[in-house]
């Protein structure tokens, strides 16, 4: 009579991962020691192994007692073997590592092998980033930490606690959309501070405008701002920034109308391209024309706030204010009303009204451009487009250095120019 063996894949797939997940710190731990002699070394791939193994055994036997009493046996070892140690300036990141691969190996085999699998992966990632990750610290500002701690507290501690209701009058204030705002500006300003730190004067501030533009290039030209009153030789390169993030806006809104309703595409290209080309072309002649360049790290000792929380949080209350007034004016306003409406909204935010008129003009109808008061609806979108550039244009001149106010007063003011002549035209063509 033939013996049938049964095999539990699922049992056997947990252990496996344990014992690959001791081996995988085994082989990070012995690597970082392998300059040692034999008899120097502490803990490399046979003990982690091991330990996989052991940890494995006990998580799929699923009694509780035996893994806690596995876990107290182990760290007694780990002790003993830290005590005996000839050197013990060595710190306790291998023991600490040698705990964390037990309890990987119980979470596998408690059947979780792929949560296990990824935290071993992620352990390894962690050891072997040991240099990378001292030289981040010795680099390390103490306002830059003071910075991030801020950035976390406002949003993992004071954003939860807003409530989520619409206050006041019509519901028009949102404390926890305000808090989002606060939170999105100050991100924003922290993530340019770190590309232009990292990357140079001249690849950061770029990548900071393409990117941040995508999210906000208000909070782009704010961030901007600040940098140039920091360092006015930057000026130049902050210039490309708020050029590329107002591009992207351009972009944005024509993509977002245009996709919502294709009507409207026609008509908005007419005054959004030469925006965006201008943008575009400003940018790259302030790429070719750099002036002092400042390097990676060069900013360190320039900037006292990598955050600006007091600013976002002031320029997200803006963002209020500027609801509020545009719905009174849209309630005071008849004929005019979305046009003053867009004029308001436009200088916090152009997303919002865009999104709007878009639905507007599904309603109706897709081959109907204008609202029921007679406004095209795109010229609607284009002025609140107008109003943005001017706001930021002041935003600059009020907070950044002097010659970065005077370039982007000259590229937004000779922009309103084209746009304006560009509506007009239409509507005297039409």
């Amino acid at each position: 009579m033939d013996t049938v063996w049964l095999v539990d894949e699922a049992m056997l797939l947990r252990f496996a991962v344990a014992v690959a997940v001791g081996v995988i710190v085994g082989i990070e731990r012995g690597w970082s020691q392998r300059a040692l002699e034999a008899g120097a070394r502490t803990m490399g791939l046979r003990t982690f192994t091991l330990i996989g193994m052991a940890g494995g055994i006990l998580g799929i036997v699923g009694n509780e007692l035996l893994v806690g009493a596995g876990l107290v046996a182990l760290a007694s070892l780990l002790v003993v073997s830290y005590l005996r140690a000839d050197d013990r300036d060595l710190g306790l990141t291998t023991e600490v590592s040698a705990l964390t691969t037990f309890l990987l190996a119980v979470f596998s085999g408690w059947g979780y092998p792929t949560y296990a699998a990824a935290g071993g992966a992620v352990v390894a990632a962690v050891l072997e980033a040991k240099a990378p990750l001292h030289r981040f610290l010795k680099g390390l500002a103490e306002r830059e930490l003071e910075a991030a701690i801020k950035l976390l507290l406002l949003a993992v501690v004071v954003l939860p606690v807003l409530p989520d209701a619409d206050l006041g009058p019509d519901g028009l204030v949102n404390p926890r959309q305000i808090g989002i705002i606060a939170v999105a500006l100050a991100t924003i300003s922290f993530v340019g501070y770190w590309l232009v730190k990292l990357m140079g004067s001249r690849a950061g501030p770029l990548l900071f405008g393409l990117a941040g533009g995508l999210v906000s290039s208000t909070a782009v030209t704010l961030a901007s701002a600040r940098l140039s009153r920091a360092q006015p030789s930057l000026a130049p390169a902050l210039a490309s920034a708020i050029a590329a993030a107002n591009a992207v806006m351009v972009v944005r809104v024509g993509a977002v109308a245009g996709l919502m309703a294709p009507a409207l595409l026609t008509d908005l290209v007419s005054v959004l391209a030469p925006i965006g080309l201008l943008s575009l072309g400003w940018m790259l002649w302030r790429l070719l024309h750099p002036a002092a360049p400042v390097g990676p790290g060069g900013l360190a000792e320039m900037i006292d706030a990598p955050v600006p929380i007091g600013e976002s949080v002031l320029m997200a209350l803006l963002v209020g204010l500027v609801s509020l007034a545009a719905s009174i004016g849209r309630s005071l306003f008849s004929g005019a009303g979305l046009i003053v409406v867009a004029a308001i909204t436009g200088l916090a935010d152009v997303d919002a009204l865009t999104i709007t008129m878009a639905r507007l003009a599904q309603t109706v109808g897709d081959t109907a451009a204008s609202a029921p008061d007679g406004l095209p609806i795109a010229d609607v979108i284009c002025v609140a487009v107008i109003a943005n550039m001017i706001s930021k244009a002041a935003l600059v001149a009020a907070l950044g250095d002097r010659q970065l106010a005077a370039g982007i007063a000259g590229l937004f003011g000779f922009s309103v120019l084209i746009a304006i002549s560009a509506i007009a035209a239409r509507s005297f063509i039409g």
